[in-house]
């Protein structure tokens, strides 16, 4: 399994698990969009962090430090207009959502 698939299959799987936990409501496309640009924001940044983590060293101007900064300002941007624009109490929705526990674990 490549790193893609696994990307894939990880969002797939965390999406139905969290439907079953009442975090993801499907049915609310307004929402389950916020939480999906959310969540493969997140990946982005994940396997950014790890192809960063296993550079031997990493100089000031480096391409992937810019392109992380980017990804997170995007992110947190995007996050900050949703929740003003629809008066969300959380990231993705006036209840707890499964982007809610991507956001505290990048925060982590």
């Amino acid at each position: 399994m490549n790193g893609k698939d696994f990307v894939l299959q990880n969002n797939s799987a965390l999406r139905a698990i969290a439907i079953l936990l009442r975090y993801y409501d499907p049915k609310n496309a307004e929402q389950a969009y916020a939480s999906d640009v959310i969540l493969e924001n997140y990946n982005s940044i994940i396997q950014l962090t790890t192809k960063i983590h296993r550079k031997k060293s990493i100089a000031k101007d480096d391409q992937d430090i810019a392109t992380l900064k980017d990804k997170l300002e995007r992110m947190l941007i995007f996050i900050d207009e949703q929740m003003k624009t629809k008066k969300w109490k959380y990231v993705a929705g006036d209840n707890l959502r499964s982007a809610d526990f991507v956001l505290f674990y990048l925060y982590g």
